[in-house]
C-alpha cells in the first residue's frame, strides 16, 4: 500500500520547498510538494506557478524506496537508485493547455536521508531538451521534503 501526501499552499503548514535556477526561464521556487512511498519507491513532485492563468511548471524525482545519503547520477532508463527525474511545463495557449514535457539528458543528484526516511533533503542539477529541441539547464537545485508518514518496508 502506498502513502500519497499533498503538501497545502499554506507556507507555514508544509512538507518541504524545492528552488532552482532554470536558465531561459523563471527562478523555479515553491512549496508546493506532492509525494508518494511506498516499499518500491519515494517520488516527489514539486510544482511551481500552480493556479496561474498562463503555465505552471513541475520537477519530479523518483527515487527507490532503499535509497541512503550519497551522490547519484540518473541513468536513462531508471535502472540507478534514481528511477525518474523530469521537468515539465504546462502551457495556456488561448484556451488550451498543452503539457510540454522534457525528456531528460542528464542529472545528478546530492542526496541526505535523516531522521528513519522521513527527511530528504538534495542538491541536483538537470539537463533536458523539450520535444521541440529546445535545451532545459536547471542548476542549483535543492529541497528538503519531510514525509510524516515514512515509506513502509
Amino acid at each position: 500500500m502506498s502513502t500519497t501526501k499533498a503538501a497545502p499552499l499554506n507556507p507555514a503548514n508544509t512538507t518541504g520547498s524545492m528552488k532552482a535556477n532554470v536558465a531561459h526561464r523563471a527562478h523555479f521556487e515553491t512549496q508546493d510538494l506532492a509525494y508518494i512511498a511506498d516499499s518500491v519507491q519515494f517520488q516527489i513532485t514539486a510544482t511551481a506557478q500552480r493556479g496561474s492563468p498562463q503555465s505552471s511548471r513541475s520537477i519530479l524525482i523518483g527515487l527507490d524506496a532503499d535509497i541512503v545519503s550519497g551522490d547519484y547520477d540518473f541513468i536513462r532508463g531508471g535502472t540507478g537508485k534514481i528511477r525518474s527525474f523530469v521537468y515539465s511545463e504546462v502551457v495556456k495557449t488561448g484556451n488550451n493547455y498543452f503539457l510540454l514535457p522534457a525528456t531528460t539528458e542528464k542529472a545528478s543528484l546530492t542526496l541526505h536521508v535523516e531522521n528513519s526516511n522521513q527527511l530528504y533533503r538534495g542538491t541536483f542539477t538537470l539537463t533536458a531538451r523539450t520535444t521541440a529541441g529546445l535545451p532545459i539547464e536547471i542548476t542549483d537545485g535543492h529541497f528538503t521534503a519531510y514525509l510524516p508518514i515514512p515509506p513502509t518496508p
